[in-house]
């Protein structure tokens, strides 16, 4: 009897060892998850990254990022974005961080143009549909939401974005620029202007800063959320796409147009100095006095590389109420200069002339909200040129490593 007495105690002492353990990895699991949360909740490879709690509004399991500058930078597309909000099935919400255009908004035109020419900058498998309250709104004290849009891939900052990002009246989506809000109203639309939510003219120029939403399966191969080092999405993507930098000879250029058989490029820095346009608003290359004749006889000559250089066509269309307006007309040179139209890539530099006119004397250029310039002004200049895409090239594409091509 002694013996089967002994017997099981040494059971309940193994029994209440197991126990201890099983609590001690329990404990230790919670202290070590207390003041830290997954980046998304459906997705293992995000599970891994973490983020401060102090960075974050949480609205139905919804995790909103807030605040002046939280740790949310990520890198996509070759484009740099701020994490908006991770969504309850794990998707994240994002924002680019600059401007990628000015343009007016009649009739919501800037919608159109996001679902159109950005969305082809970008591959949409990465891409899930988002949603926006789709109301009219006449107060912005006063809103609610009934109708919600669910069939575009791009949408624009919303004035909820700015509400719910705000805290102690600090929001990193209020960082100096000024830009178009998805919001419509029923009389002036929706702007930030100074870093506030104001009303502005449909007819006047404002930033573009498109939202798109990654889905859920995406894959997050480094990073910490910092400027210096964003989270970078894995991408199956390789050679030649939009945002990749590329060195010819000793210039820098960014690709801004992917087509069939080409790439179209933009110098990433301009040229040195300021040059006018010319006496009137017409790209002309058989006028001597115009900066066509310039980039495309002195400017051209100088080059190393002029004969990659292809003959390629120029949208010089007018700008009225669309973007779509700037394609009616027509130019064919080897070297050109962004339209409104074109995505804007060259490192957010301002003050630089476009290829677009608005009226005889008058051409649009690049700036902050006030585009519209007379011809004969000195401002930057931008080159645009066209190669072929088959070249093979070596590099990452980035900034600090760009493609070198192989000739």
């Amino acid at each position: 009897m002694k013996k089967v007495k002994v017997k099981n105690k040494s059971h309940y002492l193994i029994l209440i060892c197991c126990l201890f353990l099983v609590l001690g990895i329990v404990i230790y699991f919670i202290i070590n998850l207390i003041g830290s949360e997954n980046l998304g909740n459906n997705n293992d490879i995000n599970n891994s990254i973490t983020f401060n709690e102090k960075d974050i509004n949480k609205y139905d399991d919804v995790k909103i990022f807030k605040g002046k500058n939280p740790d949310n930078y990520l890198y996509f597309s070759n484009i740099l974005w701020r994490i908006i909000s991770i969504n309850k099935d794990g998707s994240l919400d994002i924002t680019t961080e600059n401007n990628i255009n000015i343009l007016k908004n009649v009739n919501y035109d800037v919608n159109k143009y996001v679902n159109d020419i950005f969305l082809n900058s970008i591959d949409k498998k990465y891409l899930d549909k988002v949603s926006y309250c789709n109301d009219v709104i006449s107060k912005v004290e006063k809103r609610e939401c009934k109708k919600i849009y669910t069939k575009d891939y791009v949408r624009l900052l919303s004035i909820e974005d700015i509400v719910n990002s705000t805290d102690n009246d600090k929001s990193y989506l209020l960082n100096d620029l000024d830009y178009w809000l998805n919001n419509k109203s029923d009389s002036k639309q929706f702007v930030v202007v100074n870093n506030k939510i104001a009303s502005g003219d449909s007819k006047d120029g404002y930033g573009v800063r498109p939202v798109i939403r990654l889905k859920s399966s995406i894959i997050i191969k480094s990073g910490d959320g910092t400027l210096d080092k964003p989270y970078v999405v894995s991408e199956d993507t390789t050679g030649l796409s939009v945002g990749s930098y590329i060195k010819l000879d000793n210039d820098l250029w960014v690709i801004y147009e992917v087509g069939k058989d080409n790439v179209k490029l933009a110098l990433a820095n301009g040229l040195s100095g300021a040059k006018a346009f010319g006496n009137s608003s017409e790209y002309n290359i058989d006028k001597d006095d115009s900066i066509a004749h310039y980039l495309n006889n002195d400017y051209l000559n100088s080059l190393s590389y002029k004969d990659m250089l292809i003959d390629s066509e120029w949208e010089t269309g007018k700008y009225t109420d669309s973007y779509s307006n700037v394609d009616k007309n027509i130019v064919t040179a080897k070297v050109g200069m962004l339209s409104v139209k074109d995505l804007k890539l060259v490192d957010n530099k301002l003050g630089y002339y476009l290829i677009t006119p608005s009226d005889k004397e008058e051409v649009y250029f690049y700036n902050t909200n006030s585009y519209v310039s007379k011809t004969n002004y000195l401002r930057s200049i931008v080159p645009t040129i066209s190669i072929k895409n088959n070249y093979k090239v070596n590099g990452m594409g980035t900034k600090d490593n760009p493609f070198e091509v192989e000739v």
